[in-house]
Protein backbone atom coordinates (compact mmCIF):
# COMPACT_ATOMS: atom_id res chain seq x y z
CA UNK A 1 0.00 0.00 0.00
CA UNK A 2 1.22 3.53 -0.90
CA UNK A 3 2.80 5.54 2.45
CA UNK A 4 3.32 8.86 2.12
CA UNK A 5 6.07 10.03 4.83
CA UNK A 6 6.78 13.35 6.84
CA UNK A 7 9.74 14.31 8.07
CA UNK A 8 10.98 17.80 9.33
CA UNK A 9 7.66 18.91 10.88
CA UNK A 10 8.94 21.86 12.51
CA UNK A 11 10.89 23.41 9.76
CA UNK A 12 7.97 25.29 7.99
CA UNK A 13 5.62 26.28 10.86
CA UNK A 14 2.00 27.89 10.16
CA UNK A 15 0.63 28.83 6.58
CA UNK A 16 -2.44 30.22 7.47
CA UNK A 17 -3.09 32.54 3.93
CA UNK A 18 -2.14 30.05 1.21
CA UNK A 19 -4.46 27.49 -0.29
CA UNK A 20 -3.29 24.51 1.88
CA UNK A 21 -3.32 22.69 -1.45
CA UNK A 22 -0.03 24.55 -2.51
CA UNK A 23 1.77 23.72 0.79
CA UNK A 24 4.42 20.78 1.04
CA UNK A 25 3.09 18.35 3.63
CA UNK A 26 5.03 19.58 6.50
CA UNK A 27 3.58 22.76 6.35
CA UNK A 28 1.16 23.41 8.95
CA UNK A 29 -2.66 25.10 8.34
CA UNK A 30 -3.39 25.50 12.42
CA UNK A 31 -2.39 25.30 15.44
CA UNK A 32 -2.53 26.68 19.58
CA UNK A 33 0.23 26.56 22.15
CA UNK A 34 2.56 24.87 19.99
CA UNK A 35 5.86 25.84 18.71
CA UNK A 36 8.94 24.28 16.52
CA UNK A 37 11.91 23.12 17.27
CA UNK A 38 14.66 20.74 16.10
CA UNK A 39 12.02 20.32 13.47
CA UNK A 40 9.45 19.06 15.71
CA UNK A 41 6.05 20.31 17.08
CA UNK A 42 6.58 20.82 20.78
CA UNK A 43 3.85 21.55 23.12
CA UNK A 44 4.18 24.72 24.50
CA UNK A 45 5.12 25.21 27.69
CA UNK A 46 2.07 27.42 29.97
CA UNK A 47 2.79 29.91 32.84
CA UNK A 48 2.67 30.27 36.49
CA UNK A 49 1.93 32.98 39.34
CA UNK A 50 4.59 34.60 40.85
CA UNK A 51 3.47 37.29 42.56
CA UNK A 52 -0.02 39.32 42.65
CA UNK A 53 0.53 42.96 42.00
CA UNK A 54 -0.72 46.15 44.20
CA UNK A 55 -2.11 47.26 41.18
CA UNK A 56 -3.08 46.93 37.33
CA UNK A 57 0.19 46.85 35.64
CA UNK A 58 0.38 48.27 32.32
CA UNK A 59 3.79 47.82 31.93
CA UNK A 60 6.71 45.52 33.50
CA UNK A 61 10.28 46.52 33.20
CA UNK A 62 13.48 44.60 34.99
CA UNK A 63 16.47 46.90 36.53
CA UNK A 64 18.79 45.37 38.22
CA UNK A 65 19.26 48.47 40.97
CA UNK A 66 22.13 48.19 43.89
CA UNK A 67 22.83 44.39 42.97
CA UNK A 68 19.47 43.35 43.38
CA UNK A 69 17.18 42.31 40.81
CA UNK A 70 13.92 44.47 40.40
CA UNK A 71 10.59 44.86 38.34
CA UNK A 72 9.08 47.53 38.14
CA UNK A 73 5.38 47.67 37.74
CA UNK A 74 2.89 50.93 37.07
CA UNK A 75 -0.87 51.33 37.25
CA UNK A 76 -2.66 53.97 35.80
CA UNK A 77 -1.96 56.19 39.29
CA UNK A 78 0.85 54.35 41.26
CA UNK A 79 3.93 52.36 40.38
CA UNK A 80 5.95 49.97 42.33
CA UNK A 81 9.03 47.33 42.54
CA UNK A 82 8.97 43.63 43.10
CA UNK A 83 12.27 42.61 44.74
CA UNK A 84 10.58 38.20 44.30
CA UNK A 85 9.16 38.95 47.77
CA UNK A 86 8.13 42.57 48.45
CA UNK A 87 5.92 45.53 46.76
CA UNK A 88 6.95 48.52 47.38
CA UNK A 89 5.23 51.97 46.45
CA UNK A 90 7.57 53.83 44.56
CA UNK A 91 4.90 56.80 43.16
CA UNK A 92 6.65 60.42 43.12
CA UNK A 93 6.07 62.22 46.16
CA UNK A 94 5.17 65.88 47.34
CA UNK A 95 6.05 65.95 51.26
CA UNK A 96 5.72 62.16 51.94
CA UNK A 97 2.41 61.83 50.38
CA UNK A 98 1.87 59.96 46.67
CA UNK A 99 1.22 62.19 43.97
CA UNK A 100 -1.16 60.05 41.55
CA UNK A 101 0.31 60.02 38.20
CA UNK A 102 -2.88 61.04 35.26
CA UNK A 103 -2.56 58.53 32.47
CA UNK A 104 -5.11 56.30 31.25
CA UNK A 105 -5.02 53.10 29.51
CA UNK A 106 -4.91 54.54 26.35
CA UNK A 107 -1.37 56.21 27.66
CA UNK A 108 1.00 53.71 27.69
CA UNK A 109 3.88 53.72 29.63
CA UNK A 110 7.50 53.76 27.96
CA UNK A 111 11.22 54.45 29.09
CA UNK A 112 13.63 51.85 29.22
CA UNK A 113 17.11 51.70 31.82
CA UNK A 114 19.53 54.17 30.99
CA UNK A 115 22.91 54.07 32.19
CA UNK A 116 21.73 51.52 35.31
CA UNK A 117 18.37 54.01 35.60
CA UNK A 118 14.96 53.25 35.13
CA UNK A 119 13.80 55.75 33.07
CA UNK A 120 9.42 55.62 33.07
CA UNK A 121 7.30 57.76 31.01
CA UNK A 122 3.07 57.69 30.03
CA UNK A 123 2.90 60.55 27.82
CA UNK A 124 0.82 62.87 29.92
CA UNK A 125 2.99 63.75 33.03
CA UNK A 126 6.05 64.47 33.38
CA UNK A 127 8.59 61.70 32.72
CA UNK A 128 10.25 60.17 35.49
CA UNK A 129 13.86 58.89 37.29
CA UNK A 130 14.18 56.10 39.48
CA UNK A 131 17.79 57.07 40.88
CA UNK A 132 16.65 57.28 45.11
CA UNK A 133 13.56 55.48 46.68
CA UNK A 134 11.20 56.88 45.10
CA UNK A 135 10.23 57.98 41.51
CA UNK A 136 10.86 61.68 40.77
CA UNK A 137 10.82 63.75 37.49
CA UNK A 138 13.62 63.61 35.06
CA UNK A 139 15.93 67.27 35.44
CA UNK A 140 15.78 69.55 32.40
CA UNK A 141 18.42 71.81 33.41
CA UNK A 142 20.59 72.49 36.46
CA UNK A 143 17.26 74.60 38.23
CA UNK A 144 14.44 72.86 36.62
CA UNK A 145 12.73 69.39 35.96
CA UNK A 146 10.42 68.45 32.94
CA UNK A 147 7.37 68.93 35.86
CA UNK A 148 8.89 72.64 36.74
CA UNK A 149 8.87 73.02 33.01
CA UNK A 150 5.18 71.14 32.39
CA UNK A 151 7.06 69.37 29.54
CA UNK A 152 5.83 65.64 28.74
CA UNK A 153 6.59 63.29 25.50
CA UNK A 154 4.54 60.58 24.06
CA UNK A 155 7.28 58.49 24.44
CA UNK A 156 10.64 58.82 25.57
CA UNK A 157 13.72 56.01 24.81
CA UNK A 158 17.48 55.69 25.76
CA UNK A 159 20.02 56.13 22.76
CA UNK A 160 23.79 56.14 23.48
CA UNK A 161 24.47 58.47 25.67
CA UNK A 162 21.03 60.63 24.85
CA UNK A 163 17.61 60.22 25.94
CA UNK A 164 15.47 61.02 23.29
CA UNK A 165 11.82 62.40 23.63
CA UNK A 166 9.40 62.11 20.93
CA UNK A 167 6.10 63.91 20.09
CA UNK A 168 6.97 66.57 22.39
CA UNK A 169 4.56 69.16 24.54
CA UNK A 170 5.63 72.54 25.76
CA UNK A 171 2.54 72.86 28.17
CA UNK A 172 1.07 74.85 25.42
CA UNK A 173 1.25 73.15 22.38
CA UNK A 174 2.39 69.49 21.19
CA UNK A 175 4.68 69.08 18.66
CA UNK A 176 3.55 65.47 17.10
CA UNK A 177 6.34 65.24 14.30
CA UNK A 178 9.62 66.90 16.58
CA UNK A 179 12.84 64.86 17.92
CA UNK A 180 14.32 65.90 20.86
CA UNK A 181 17.05 64.68 22.51
CA UNK A 182 18.89 65.83 25.73
CA UNK A 183 22.61 66.86 26.71
CA UNK A 184 25.24 63.59 26.78
CA UNK A 185 24.95 62.43 30.23
CA UNK A 186 27.60 61.37 32.45
CA UNK A 187 28.13 57.75 33.24
CA UNK A 188 25.83 56.31 35.46
CA UNK A 189 23.61 59.51 35.62
CA UNK A 190 20.47 60.99 33.42
CA UNK A 191 21.48 63.68 31.18
CA UNK A 192 21.42 66.68 33.53
CA UNK A 193 20.39 69.43 30.37
CA UNK A 194 17.86 69.61 27.74
CA UNK A 195 17.71 73.02 26.85
CA UNK A 196 18.89 73.13 22.71
CA UNK A 197 19.15 77.04 22.75
CA UNK A 198 22.39 76.50 25.23
CA UNK A 199 25.44 76.16 22.27
CA UNK A 200 27.62 74.84 25.32
CA UNK A 201 25.71 71.21 24.93
CA UNK A 202 24.68 68.58 22.47
CA UNK A 203 21.14 69.09 22.94
CA UNK A 204 18.97 69.66 19.88
CA UNK A 205 15.15 69.45 17.92
CA UNK A 206 14.22 68.11 15.12
CA UNK A 207 10.63 68.42 12.74
CA UNK A 208 10.26 65.12 11.16
CA UNK A 209 7.77 66.81 8.52
CA UNK A 210 7.78 65.14 5.14
CA UNK A 211 4.88 62.65 6.30
CA UNK A 212 1.65 63.90 7.82
CA UNK A 213 1.94 60.97 10.45
CA UNK A 214 2.39 62.21 13.88
CA UNK A 215 5.54 60.15 15.74
CA UNK A 216 4.37 56.94 17.55
CA UNK A 217 7.89 55.77 18.77
CA UNK A 218 11.07 54.92 19.05
CA UNK A 219 13.81 52.58 19.79
CA UNK A 220 17.78 51.97 19.08
CA UNK A 221 19.66 49.81 16.16
CA UNK A 222 23.13 49.12 16.56
CA UNK A 223 24.58 52.83 16.31
CA UNK A 224 21.65 54.79 15.22
CA UNK A 225 18.19 55.09 16.58
CA UNK A 226 14.84 54.68 14.83
CA UNK A 227 12.06 56.53 14.75
CA UNK A 228 8.47 55.29 13.70
CA UNK A 229 5.67 57.61 12.30
CA UNK A 230 2.38 56.47 11.57
CA UNK A 231 3.06 56.28 7.66
CA UNK A 232 7.12 56.34 8.03
CA UNK A 233 10.26 54.79 9.46
CA UNK A 234 13.36 57.12 10.01
CA UNK A 235 16.99 56.93 11.22
CA UNK A 236 18.83 59.28 13.73
CA UNK A 237 22.32 58.80 14.03
CA UNK A 238 25.18 60.89 16.25
CA UNK A 239 27.48 62.75 13.76
CA UNK A 240 28.73 65.44 16.50
CA UNK A 241 29.82 68.89 15.62
CA UNK A 242 27.10 71.87 14.43
CA UNK A 243 23.96 69.54 13.56
CA UNK A 244 24.68 66.89 16.52
CA UNK A 245 22.26 63.93 14.85
CA UNK A 246 22.03 63.06 11.20
CA UNK A 247 18.53 62.21 9.90
CA UNK A 248 17.48 59.71 6.92
CA UNK A 249 14.61 58.10 5.53
CA UNK A 250 14.33 54.15 6.35
CA UNK A 251 10.31 53.95 4.73
CA UNK A 252 7.95 56.34 3.26
CA UNK A 253 5.12 53.65 2.75
CA UNK A 254 4.80 51.82 6.34
CA UNK A 255 4.71 53.29 10.21
CA UNK A 256 4.67 51.64 13.46
CA UNK A 257 0.62 50.37 14.49
CA UNK A 258 1.19 51.60 17.71
CA UNK A 259 3.40 52.10 20.57
CA UNK A 260 5.66 48.98 22.05
CA UNK A 261 5.39 47.25 18.79
CA UNK A 262 9.03 47.43 18.05
CA UNK A 263 11.99 45.16 19.13
CA UNK A 264 15.65 44.91 18.62
CA UNK A 265 16.87 41.82 17.62
CA UNK A 266 20.77 40.60 16.51
CA UNK A 267 21.13 44.19 14.73
CA UNK A 268 17.62 43.98 13.17
CA UNK A 269 14.12 45.28 14.57
CA UNK A 270 11.22 43.65 14.39
CA UNK A 271 8.03 45.44 13.38
CA UNK A 272 4.17 45.34 13.64
CA UNK A 273 3.54 47.84 11.09
CA UNK A 274 0.30 49.20 9.86
CA UNK A 275 -0.41 46.66 7.37
CA UNK A 276 2.51 44.37 7.92
CA UNK A 277 5.21 42.32 10.21
CA UNK A 278 8.49 43.48 8.77
CA UNK A 279 12.31 43.43 9.53
CA UNK A 280 14.63 46.26 8.58
CA UNK A 281 18.42 46.56 9.74
CA UNK A 282 18.01 50.51 8.95
CA UNK A 283 18.23 50.17 4.97
CA UNK A 284 16.44 46.87 3.76
CA UNK A 285 12.80 45.78 4.81
CA UNK A 286 11.34 43.02 3.81
CA UNK A 287 7.90 41.31 5.26
CA UNK A 288 8.16 38.51 7.19
CA UNK A 289 4.38 37.19 6.99
CA UNK A 290 3.40 38.08 3.84
CA UNK A 291 1.33 34.71 2.37
CA UNK A 292 2.19 33.48 5.50
CA UNK A 293 0.15 34.58 8.62
CA UNK A 294 -0.31 38.71 7.70
CA UNK A 295 -3.86 38.17 6.33
CA UNK A 296 -4.91 35.98 9.62
CA UNK A 297 -3.60 38.07 12.00
CA UNK A 298 -4.55 41.63 10.63
CA UNK A 299 -8.02 40.52 9.60
CA UNK A 300 -8.46 39.71 13.72
CA UNK A 301 -7.10 42.48 15.61
CA UNK A 302 -9.98 44.05 17.12
CA UNK A 303 -10.60 47.52 15.48
CA UNK A 304 -11.64 49.43 18.74
CA UNK A 305 -8.85 48.20 20.80
CA UNK A 306 -5.52 47.62 18.24
CA UNK A 307 -3.53 50.24 19.70
CA UNK A 308 -3.02 47.92 23.12
CA UNK A 309 -1.27 45.17 20.88
CA UNK A 310 2.63 45.32 21.26
CA UNK A 311 5.79 43.25 20.60
CA UNK A 312 7.78 41.16 23.07
CA UNK A 313 11.15 39.08 22.51
CA UNK A 314 12.01 36.04 24.13
CA UNK A 315 15.55 36.10 23.23
CA UNK A 316 15.79 32.42 25.17
CA UNK A 317 13.96 31.10 22.04
CA UNK A 318 14.48 33.25 19.57
CA UNK A 319 11.29 34.43 19.20
CA UNK A 320 9.58 37.28 18.82
CA UNK A 321 5.86 38.09 19.73
CA UNK A 322 2.79 40.08 18.30
CA UNK A 323 0.60 40.26 21.06
CA UNK A 324 -2.66 41.52 20.11
CA UNK A 325 -6.68 41.63 20.91
CA UNK A 326 -8.63 39.00 18.40
CA UNK A 327 -11.67 40.65 17.44
CA UNK A 328 -13.84 41.43 20.42
CA UNK A 329 -11.15 41.63 23.46
CA UNK A 330 -9.93 44.69 25.02
CA UNK A 331 -6.18 43.70 25.84
CA UNK A 332 -4.22 41.18 23.81
CA UNK A 333 -5.35 37.38 24.08
CA UNK A 334 -3.21 36.05 21.31
CA UNK A 335 0.56 36.06 20.26
CA UNK A 336 1.42 35.22 16.67
CA UNK A 337 5.05 33.56 17.22
CA UNK A 338 7.61 34.20 14.88
CA UNK A 339 10.90 32.31 15.30
CA UNK A 340 13.54 34.23 13.85
CA UNK A 341 16.16 31.38 13.35
CA UNK A 342 13.79 28.48 11.73
CA UNK A 343 11.62 31.22 10.22
CA UNK A 344 8.68 29.78 11.70
CA UNK A 345 5.30 31.17 12.58
CA UNK A 346 2.60 29.76 15.73
CA UNK A 347 0.35 31.46 18.09
CA UNK A 348 0.10 30.88 21.55
CA UNK A 349 -3.00 32.14 24.02
CA UNK A 350 -2.52 34.77 26.84
CA UNK A 351 -4.92 35.94 29.19
CA UNK A 352 -5.68 38.96 28.98
CA UNK A 353 -2.23 41.01 28.97
CA UNK A 354 -1.35 44.56 29.87
CA UNK A 355 2.56 43.86 28.55
CA UNK A 356 5.17 41.58 28.82
CA UNK A 357 8.96 41.97 29.79
CA UNK A 358 11.96 40.08 29.31
CA UNK A 359 14.85 39.95 32.23
CA UNK A 360 15.82 38.29 35.19
CA UNK A 361 13.24 36.93 37.59
CA UNK A 362 14.16 38.03 41.39
CA UNK A 363 15.38 34.36 43.38
CA UNK A 364 12.97 35.27 46.02
CA UNK A 365 10.00 34.41 44.21
CA UNK A 366 11.65 30.67 43.60
CA UNK A 367 9.38 29.00 45.74
CA UNK A 368 9.59 25.21 44.23
CA UNK A 369 9.82 23.36 47.91
CA UNK A 370 8.34 19.87 48.37
CA UNK A 371 5.48 21.73 49.81
CA UNK A 372 5.00 24.22 47.50
CA UNK A 373 5.59 22.78 44.07
CA UNK A 374 2.14 22.57 42.34
CA UNK A 375 3.02 19.38 40.00
CA UNK A 376 2.49 15.83 40.79
CA UNK A 377 5.16 13.26 40.36
CA UNK A 378 3.66 12.29 37.33
CA UNK A 379 3.16 15.53 35.59
CA UNK A 380 6.44 17.81 36.99
CA UNK A 381 8.47 17.98 34.07
CA UNK A 382 11.89 19.42 36.39
CA UNK A 383 14.37 17.64 37.79
CA UNK A 384 14.35 17.30 41.55
CA UNK A 385 15.83 19.83 43.23
CA UNK A 386 15.83 22.53 40.39
CA UNK A 387 15.19 26.07 40.53
CA UNK A 388 12.74 27.32 38.44
CA UNK A 389 13.36 31.01 38.79
CA UNK A 390 17.70 31.04 38.42
CA UNK A 391 18.99 34.53 39.08
CA UNK A 392 21.11 33.88 36.52
CA UNK A 393 18.25 33.11 33.59
CA UNK A 394 15.96 35.62 31.99
CA UNK A 395 12.31 35.10 31.06
CA UNK A 396 9.04 36.44 30.25
CA UNK A 397 6.53 38.17 32.69
CA UNK A 398 3.64 39.07 32.01
CA UNK A 399 1.26 40.96 33.93
CA UNK A 400 -2.66 40.72 34.03
CA UNK A 401 -5.32 42.77 36.22
CA UNK A 402 -4.68 39.91 38.90
CA UNK A 403 -0.98 38.41 38.71
CA UNK A 404 2.88 38.92 37.41
CA UNK A 405 3.02 35.44 35.34
CA UNK A 406 6.60 33.59 34.41
CA UNK A 407 5.79 32.44 30.76
CA UNK A 408 6.86 29.13 29.18
CA UNK A 409 7.02 27.52 32.59
CA UNK A 410 4.90 24.50 34.19
CA UNK A 411 2.11 22.61 31.37
CA UNK A 412 -0.97 24.03 32.06
CA UNK A 413 -2.08 27.90 31.99
CA UNK A 414 -1.37 28.82 36.22
CA UNK A 415 -3.24 25.47 37.18
CA UNK A 416 -5.36 25.55 34.36
CA UNK A 417 -5.68 23.47 31.81
CA UNK A 418 -4.42 24.04 28.11
CA UNK A 419 -4.94 23.11 25.06
CA UNK A 420 -1.90 22.89 22.75
CA UNK A 421 -2.66 21.35 18.91
CA UNK A 422 -1.33 21.10 15.47
CA UNK A 423 -3.86 20.81 12.40
CA UNK A 424 -2.94 20.00 8.41
CA UNK A 425 -5.66 20.11 6.11
CA UNK A 426 -5.96 20.21 2.45
CA UNK A 427 -3.30 16.75 2.01
CA UNK A 428 -3.84 15.26 -1.25
CA UNK A 429 -1.50 12.38 -0.24
CA UNK A 430 -0.26 11.86 -4.14
CA UNK A 431 -0.64 14.91 -5.38
CA UNK A 432 -3.84 14.21 -6.80
CA UNK A 433 -7.72 14.91 -5.81
CA UNK A 434 -8.63 11.03 -6.59
CA UNK A 435 -10.43 9.56 -4.00
CA UNK A 436 -8.33 7.59 -1.19
CA UNK A 437 -8.74 5.81 1.78
CA UNK A 438 -6.74 6.22 4.96
CA UNK A 439 -5.76 3.22 6.96
CA UNK A 440 -3.43 4.19 9.15
CA UNK A 441 -1.54 6.88 10.59
CA UNK A 442 2.35 5.89 12.27
CA UNK A 443 3.30 9.05 14.32
CA UNK A 444 7.05 9.54 15.47
CA UNK A 445 6.46 11.22 18.72
CA UNK A 446 8.38 11.38 22.25
CA UNK A 447 7.01 12.73 25.84
CA UNK A 448 3.06 12.66 26.83
CA UNK A 449 0.16 10.71 25.33
CA UNK A 450 -1.39 12.42 22.18
CA UNK A 451 -4.68 12.96 20.71
CA UNK A 452 -4.88 11.90 16.82
CA UNK A 453 -7.70 12.94 14.51
CA UNK A 454 -7.89 12.47 11.04
CA UNK A 455 -10.50 14.13 8.81
CA UNK A 456 -11.57 13.70 5.15
CA UNK A 457 -13.70 15.40 2.56
CA UNK A 458 -15.17 15.49 -0.98
CA UNK A 459 -14.86 18.96 -1.94
CA UNK A 460 -13.40 22.04 -0.87
CA UNK A 461 -16.08 24.17 0.19
CA UNK A 462 -17.26 21.71 2.51
CA UNK A 463 -16.24 20.84 6.03
CA UNK A 464 -14.07 17.94 7.02
CA UNK A 465 -15.39 14.97 8.39
CA UNK A 466 -13.26 14.28 11.48
CA UNK A 467 -13.13 10.68 13.05
CA UNK A 468 -11.37 10.51 16.67
CA UNK A 469 -9.52 11.37 18.66
CA UNK A 470 -7.64 8.37 18.98
CA UNK A 471 -5.03 8.17 21.95
CA UNK A 472 -1.73 7.25 21.11
CA UNK A 473 0.87 6.78 23.78
CA UNK A 474 4.74 6.53 22.66
CA UNK A 475 6.89 4.55 23.39
CA UNK A 476 3.93 1.93 23.77
CA UNK A 477 1.84 2.65 20.68
CA UNK A 478 2.59 2.57 16.96
CA UNK A 479 0.07 3.19 15.25
CA UNK A 480 -3.65 4.42 15.03
CA UNK A 481 -5.93 2.73 12.70
CA UNK A 482 -8.63 4.34 10.86
CA UNK A 483 -10.93 4.19 7.74
CA UNK A 484 -11.02 8.38 6.50
CA UNK A 485 -12.09 8.39 2.86
CA UNK A 486 -12.16 11.36 0.59
CA UNK A 487 -10.32 13.70 -1.86
CA UNK A 488 -9.22 15.76 0.56
CA UNK A 489 -7.81 14.61 4.13
CA UNK A 490 -6.62 16.18 7.08
CA UNK A 491 -4.44 15.49 10.41
CA UNK A 492 -4.75 16.74 13.82
CA UNK A 493 -2.67 16.20 16.86
CA UNK A 494 -2.98 17.13 20.45
CA UNK A 495 -0.94 17.32 23.47
CA UNK A 496 -3.56 16.83 26.55
CA UNK A 497 -3.58 17.14 30.10
CA UNK A 498 -0.18 18.53 31.98
CA UNK A 499 2.61 16.53 30.09
CA UNK A 500 4.91 17.49 27.66
CA UNK A 501 5.14 15.97 24.02
CA UNK A 502 6.84 16.42 20.74
CA UNK A 503 6.06 14.92 16.97
CA UNK A 504 8.66 14.37 14.96
CA UNK A 505 7.32 13.02 12.15
CA UNK A 506 4.54 10.56 10.64
CA UNK A 507 3.38 8.21 7.96
CA UNK A 508 0.23 8.10 6.59
CA UNK A 509 -0.94 4.86 4.95
CA UNK A 510 -3.66 4.91 2.17
CA UNK A 511 -5.05 3.14 -0.67
CA UNK A 512 -6.15 5.20 -4.02
CA UNK A 513 -9.69 4.22 -4.91
CA UNK A 514 -9.81 5.78 -8.15
CA UNK A 515 -11.56 9.00 -9.05
CA UNK A 516 -15.18 8.47 -7.59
Amino acid sequence: MPLLTVTSVGSVGIISDTDPLLLPPNAWTGGRNVRFANDAVEKMPGELSVATPSVTPYITLPVIKGGTAYWVYAGLAKAYSWDGSNHVNITRQDEGEDVDYTGTAANHWNGGVFNNILVLNNGVDAPQMWTGTKLEALDWDSGNTWEDKSYTAGSIRPYKNFLVALNWSDGAANYPQSVYWSNQADPNAVPSDWDFADPANEAGIYELAATQGVIIDGEQLRDSFIIYKEDAIHQMAYTGGQFVMAFKDVSRTTGVLAQRCSKEFYGKHFVLAQDDIIVHDGQNVESVASRRVRRTIFANIDAANYRSAFVARNLSKEELWVCYPETGQTLPNIAAVWNWRDNTWTWRELPSVTHIGFGVVPAAADDQSWNNDPNSWDSDTTLWGERLYNPAAVALVAATSSALLHLDLTEGFNGAAMTSYIMREGMLLDGQTSVKLVRAIYPRATGGPLQISIGAKWNPTESYRWEGPYSFTPGTDYVVRTRSKGRFHAVRVDFPGDSAGALHGYDIEYVPMGGR
